[in-house]
């Protein structure tokens, strides 16, 4: 179905110079003049788009067997997500300094997320307990498994996809609570 779409599109676009093409996992527009493909150098930080493109960037590690690179992008893909909420929250964020955990406090914070919150139901409270622990292994694991350091334990796909998948839940779930609240005014 988007095949059939993209060609419809192609039709037109080719009087224009230009071409839909699939690269990797996405589509982009290609200018058939120049050779070139149209990119954005910047995508938002703060986005599913963002959090997608780094989830393919550690699904393509995962399937070349490339399990502590897979664990070194899904910690920076949390990393990113976190400065980039506590830049937009923060009029004057603190200089970043390497400890995941410290900056999630700061985020949580920013994005009333702290479990000790009275008006949070006691089972939600141990789902956010359990995002902490995520983060706080997050954290330390890249120092053992990852290739960002001299890895001291060699990770295996099921850790690898363990960690994935963690990341990926942390990252989603901090971004669509601060669209959530930015929605609802509840964040500037």
């Amino acid at each position: 179905m988007l095949e059939d779409i993209v060609n419809i599109l192609n039709k037109y676009l080719k009087y224009d110079g230009y071409a839909i093409i699939k690269v990797g996992h996405f589509n982009k527009v290609k200018n058939l003049t120049l050779g070139t493909v149209e990119t954005s150098n910047k995508i938002d930080r703060l986005s599913h788009e963002f959090i997608n493109e780094q989830l393919k960037k550690c699904d393509t590690k995962l399937l070349c067997e490339d399990f502590d690179g897979a664990i070194t992008n899904s910690r920076s893909l949390v990393e990113a997500v976190f400065i980039e909420l506590e830049k937009k929250l923060e009029s004057d964020p603190l200089e970043y300094d390497g400890d995941l955990n410290k900056l999630y406090k700061r985020v949580k914070k920013l994005l009333n997320l702290e479990p000790n919150r009275i008006d949070i139901d006691s089972s939600l409270k141990q789902v956010l307990g359990g995002l902490n622990s995520i983060v706080v292994g997050l954290g330390g694991i890249r120092n053992k498994m990852s290739d960002s350091h001299a890895r001291t334990y060699k990770p295996y796909r099921h850790h690898a996809l363990l960690v994935v998948n963690s990341a990926k839940t942390v990252a989603s779930f901090v971004l669509d609570t601060y669209e959530y609240q930015k929605g609802k005014g509840i964040i500037k």
